[in-house]
């Protein structure tokens, strides 16, 4: 049940093919007409039957390798896979290369996601070659497989998300905040973290006017904005300094600590609002 339709379709295949060669029998005329032979019908059968074959072995191995994957790793780890599969049967990289991912042996796991890669595409393998590749701090190398995941459009949601994060790692922070206004948009029900988050990636991409545009957006949706957590009011009151709107910014400040008193960093930021109104 678990074989892509690349290889549970190799077998019927082979029967199909298998069942052109069965010479047939229309009349007793046929039976008694003299076979005649030319060189182009028996290249025919030739190519039929090597054809039928590699797809019957092709079957097989897969048959064999969706059992004996899953017991080996179960049993005596995926290392003992690695550099053993063929390399055609992608699928099976893929689950080798999550295991060592798991493992946390990224190197290992890189080699075989990548060939895994060359004849395989799910939300999975997408998923763990990203993980791979920002474990080992090549963020680059992240955003192009996560890029390459939402043009997949499979998953969509996720791909958005994690192509925002790695975005933000390279330090690439306006494409950060517009990849995930575009995952906020495309799925309007989100919490208050998406939404720190996107007016945090626009004040640290300089672009403070859109960041006060989402808070503000998102606070005329909820019923009750007073019960917005301290740190949204904090984030609030420093865009608001980055505005020029000092008081309103020590009136969010102020709310903050209210909610959190211990909340040291909007306790600083009242201090250097209050300091430099004097």
């Amino acid at each position: 049940a678990s074989f892509p339709w690349q290889t549970a379709v190799a077998g019927p295949l082979a029967a199909l093919l298998l069942g052109v060669l069965i010479p047939r029998r229309d009349s007793v005329r046929s039976l008694l007409r003299k076979p005649r032979y030319s060189v182009f019908p028996r290249l025919e059968s030739v190519a039929y039957l090597a054809l039928a074959t590699a797809l019957f072995a092709w079957q097989v191995t897969d048959a064999y390798l969706n059992v004996r994957v899953p017991s080996v790793l179960s049993h005596e780890g995926p290392y003992s896979l690695a550099g053993g599969l063929p390399r055609w049967m992608h699928k099976y990289h893929a689950i080798t290369g999550a295991a060592l991912a798991r493992d946390g042996a990224y190197d290992d796991a890189l080699s075989e996601l990548m060939l895994a890669r060359g004849g395989y595409r799910d939300t999975l393998l997408y998923n763990n070659l990203g993980h791979v590749f920002s474990k080992r701090g090549e963020w680059s190398n992240a955003v192009s497989i996560y890029r390459e995941w939402t043009e997949s459009g499979i998953d969509h949601s996720n791909a958005l998300s994690n192509l925002s994060l790695a975005y933000e790692q390279t330090g690439e922070f306006g494409k950060a905040a517009a990849t995930l206004q575009r995952r906020i948009s495309l799925w309007p029900h989100h919490g208050p973290a998406s939404v720190q988050r996107l007016a945090t990636l626009y004040l640290r991409a300089g672009d403070t006017v859109a960041a006060y545009r989402v808070l503000k957006h998102y606070e005329s949706t909820v019923e009750k904005p007073g019960s917005l957590a301290a740190e949204y009011d904090n984030l609030a009151g420093a865009i608001l300094v980055s505005l020029g709107k000092r008081e309103a910014a020590e009136k969010r400040f102020r709310d903050a600590l209210r909610k959190q008193p211990d909340l040291e960093s909007a306790q600083r930021n009242l201090d250097a609002v209050s300091s430099s109104s004097r």
